[in-house]
């Protein structure tokens, strides 16, 4: 009725501009009614994925020693440096629901890579910052960051790591519970996968003797054992493990996408871990966290490093620390 009221006064006013407005009010008045073939109409976005029969090798180990592929869709897998191999992995899991994951091998035996703690502008203060941009800032002289990862859970309001956090020797945190795990960078370069690092705690190490180190929560794989958990969500995850030979296996998984990745638990991550023979495994901080930055080579903008995979808030999210695996130069 009141618009109605309305059109009859300004076809008063107006009488020149009637049959203008009169059209005008019946494409509005379509436009609310209840069979109007518009509303809410949405195109809808097909993800097509093309068949794949060159299954990579890290997926065929996956494939062979686990249950966590249903059925394989695609895989592709890139060297980004003599030692550094990213490999990206679409499948349906166990329920028929779409997943999409990142494995990111690292062979530090290989004297020409190395791997370091990083922190919010190179700081030393609590922040936040986004991965793709703390590699930036934290590139040291003579090497380059090939790839970044998120790394430890963290206050929200402070930035302030939730477990021990050392970087370049500087003991920034120090968290004295007896099980939390962390991957540690030993001066002489080593990596290192323990937990508790004071003396008289779990496994002794000698804190000097330390250069970068970053924490974690639950224990995926120990002394190439499984590890009983306590968190069963449905997750975007980020882990990483160490095999006894230096090489370090990260798992990225995309999730809280329905149609694109849902996510996965804790016994997905722990299969994978054993079947990659990492001897230590643990989940490093997940959701909207989980990160993979990958450099792109310099163009017309200069040097950056793009995310792989798809964060969770559909955005990439600044979080407290990194872990960065670089070339020496």
């Amino acid at each position: 009725m009141r618009i109605n009221h309305i059109k009859y006064r300004l076809f008063t006013v107006l009488p020149s501009a009637k049959s203008a407005l009169l059209a005008l009010l019946t494409l509005a008045s379509c436009s609310m009614r209840d069979d109007n073939y518009l509303k809410d109409k949405k195109e809808e976005i097909v993800d097509v994925i093309p068949p794949d029969d060159d299954v990579s090798a890290i997926t065929q180990l996956i494939i062979d020693n686990t249950n966590v592929i249903g059925t394989f869709q695609m895989d592709s897998t890139t060297m980004i440096a003599d030692g550094i191999a990213h490999t990206h992995i679409r499948y349906l899991n166990q329920q028929e629901l779409p997943m999409s994951i990142h494995v990111l091998e690292v062979d530090l035996s290989n004297g020409n890579l190395v791997a370091y703690a990083m922190s919010p502008y190179n700081d030393r203060l609590y922040g936040f910052q986004r991965i793709s941009e703390m590699a930036r800032d934290n590139e040291k002289t003579g090497t380059k960051i090939m790839a970044a990862i998120n790394a430890d859970y963290y206050n929200t309001s402070t930035g302030e790591p939730t477990g021990t956090f050392i970087i370049n020797g500087l003991q920034r945190k120090i968290n004295t519970s007896a099980t939390r795990p962390y991957f540690a960078i030993m001066q002489d370069g080593t990596a290192v996968i323990g937990r508790a690092p004071v003396a008289g705690q779990g496994e002794e190490i000698n804190l000097n003797a330390v250069e970068h180190l970053v924490s974690g929560n639950e224990w995926l794989v120990f002394e190439g054992e499984s590890v009983n958990y306590s968190n069963y969500s449905i997750e975007p995850r980020t882990a990483i493990g160490l095999t006894q030979d230096q090489r370090v296996y990260v798992v990225i998984v995309d999730g809280r996408q329905q149609y694109f990745s849902n996510g996965c638990g804790m016994e997905e991550l722990r299969q994978m871990m054993l079947a990659f023979g990492t001897y230590h495994a643990f989940n490093l901080d997940g959701g909207a966290s989980s990160t993979l930055a990958i450099r792109i080579e310099p163009s017309r903008v200069g040097t950056g490093w793009a995310v792989k995979n798809r964060p969770s808030d559909g955005v990439e999210r600044a979080v407290a620390n990194g872990l960065a695996f670089a070339v020496v130069e």
